[in-house]
């Protein structure tokens, strides 16, 4: 495996609060790496650590050879890393179409290939492409988010809690969606409140809790850990 990203033993904390702790790991190429954990783990600080948008007090973070520990959020986007935030962030007065173009603003030279992509991989995109953003449902909104991040053509697409706020026949369809992408090869660092779904779908993943590492392996052999089991997955 060609490692694409690598975080070692970073620390982050907020004023005299400590969230994460000695936490490593590693992406490699074509991979999809899931991040679980309780709420208040640190899932969403560990992606804001890499992406810069907080800082880590110690400890390392590799991407693609560089070191990226102390670069500028903009910087690191530069080098290659679409961070996907929480919370289905848009542009809801711009249409559909001026969302995405927004997104591709690293890599003009191929709009109408990302768009291609996006419309379909979102067929839902393409039909509202010309609708204004703040019109479309939750689940739209997250397509769209998603969509965003793609725009760029990232090496890697860290998504934080795509499923967050979806209905449940959407939150299907998105899931099918990471699918395509990992055919297609694409490199994801995934945060997912729906942890089997997650599991399945990744190469490999790590248990976040309390700040802290505290499990890691195959996707399909933390689906059958006894405390992720017991803790995450409702089985005994």
């Amino acid at each position: 495996m060609k490692v694409l990203l690598s975080v070692k033993n970073i620390n982050v904390s907020y004023g005299k609060i400590p969230v994460l702790r000695d936490v490593s790991l590693q992406v490699g190429e074509k991979e999809v790496v899931t991040v679980v954990g309780p709420n208040g783990a640190g899932k969403t600080t560990l992606l804001k650590a890499i992406s810069g948008l907080v800082p880590a007090s110690s400890g390392s973070i590799v991407f693609r050879g560089h070191d990226i520990t102390k670069l500028r959020p903009y910087e690191i986007s530069r080098l290659g890393i679409s961070h996907v935030l929480e919370g289905k962030r848009i542009f809801p007065n711009l249409t559909v179409k001026e969302n995405l173009l927004l997104g591709a603003f690293k890599a003009r030279e191929r709009t109408e290939e990302g768009l291609k992509l996006v419309y379909d991989l979102f067929p839902r995109l393409k039909e509202r492409e010309n609708q204004r953003a703040g019109t479309l449902s939750g689940g739209e909104r997250q397509m769209l988010v998603v969509g965003q991040g793609l725009m760029s053509n990232p090496s890697l697409l860290m998504l934080d809690e795509p499923s967050l706020g979806i209905a449940p026949k959407l939150i299907e369809e998105i899931f099918e969606v990471l699918k395509m992408l990992k055919k297609q090869g694409v490199t994801i660092l995934l945060v997912e409140q729906f942890v089997a779904q997650a599991l399945k779908l990744a190469d490999r993943g790590y248990v976040l809790e309390n700040g802290v590492i505290c499990l890691s392996g195959s996707g399909k052999g933390l689906c059958k850990n006894k405390h992720v089991k017991t803790v995450y997955l409702g089985g005994k």
